[in-house]
C-alpha cells in the first residue's frame, strides 16, 4: 500500500544486447500489451539526487552505462516481472553460471510451455483475393512474424 511500485528495471548492456538479438523486448510488449522504451543511460548523466538503484547499477556496470527498461501499457506489472525474470536469466548465463536450477517456466517463453507442437499449429482457410494480396506482401511481413510457418 505505501509503497510505489516501479514501472522500469535497469540493465547491463550485454544483457540488453541479448533481449534485443532474441526478440524478448518485442516478444514482452506484444504479449503483454505494453510499450518499453529502451533508455541509454551513463556516467555522465548521473544526478546527486538519483536513487539508490541506479547507483549501484552504474558501479557494477562494465562500460560506464545502464539501459532503463520503462514499461507503460496495459499490463506493466506483469511485462516487469517478466522482463526481470528474463534478465536474470541472460545475466546468469553471461557469467557461466547454470540456469538449469532456475524455474523451467521461466526459460520456456512469455506463453508458457510448450511440449508438443500440435498444441501450438493452427490451420486456416483463406479466400483466394486474400491469399494473393499476401504473397505479394510476404516478405514485408516475414519480418513481423516471429516463429511462423506460413505455407501457400
Amino acid at each position: 500500500p505505501g509503497k510505489k511500485a516501479k514501472n522500469y528495471i535497469l540493465i547491463q548492456t550485454p544483457v540488453k544486447d541479448i533481449m534485443q538479438s532474441r526478440h524478448t523486448i518485442f516478444k514482452c510488449g506484444r504479449y503483454c500489451r505494453v510499450h518499453i522504451d529502451v533508455i541509454h543511460l551513463s556516467v555522465r548523466d548521473r544526478h546527486e539526487g538519483d536513487d539508490d538503484e541506479l547507483k549501484d547499477a552504474m558501479d557494477r556496470s562494465l562500460d560506464g552505462s545502464v539501459w532503463k527498461l520503462v514499461v507503460t501499457g496495459m499490463e506493466p506489472k506483469k511485462a516487469i516481472e517478466y522482463l526481470e525474470k528474463m534478465a536474470n536469466i541472460f545475466q546468469n548465463s553471461l557469467n557461466g553460471e547454470d540456469t538449469s536450477l532456475l524455474d523451467p517456466s521461466a526459460r520456456a517463453g512469455i506463453t508458457g510451455d510448450v511440449s508438443s507442437d500440435a498444441a501450438r499449429k493452427t490451420e486456416l482457410i483463406i479466400p483466394r483475393v486474400i491469399v494473393d494480396h499476401v504473397k505479394k506482401r510476404f516478405f514485408s511481413l516475414k519480418g513481423y512474424c516471429y516463429n511462423v510457418d506460413i505455407t501457400f
